[in-house]
């Protein structure tokens, strides 16, 4: 297994996210917004659309399955592990 999974599944898949991304931001800019449709109360017969307001990374972290919790406590190691070799050469 590698010592950095989360980063190696990002790795993999990042053409795919980058273009899946890139046409999610485009939606915006066109004038169209994720969401869905929920019923109202009893006492109305109309459904409302609910924005989904979710940052574009975080739809594609969930479609591609990257644990962005992991992801950044693999970020932290790479920094912590970076700072001990700098301190060994210094």
């Amino acid at each position: 297994m590698e010592k950095y999974p989360e980063h190696e599944k990002l790795r993999a898949v990042k053409p795919q996210s980058q273009v899946i991304g890139e046409f999610l931001d485009q939606l915006g800019y066109l004038g169209f917004e994720l969401g869905k449709w929920e019923d109202r109360p009893d006492w109305c017969d109309k459904a409302e659309f609910v924005p989904a307001n979710e940052p574009i990374q975080s739809i594609l972290s969930r479609y591609f399955e990257i644990d962005q919790k992991k992801l950044e406590e693999e970020k932290l190691q790479m920094i912590e592990e970076q700072r001990e070799l700098n301190s060994k050469h210094a």
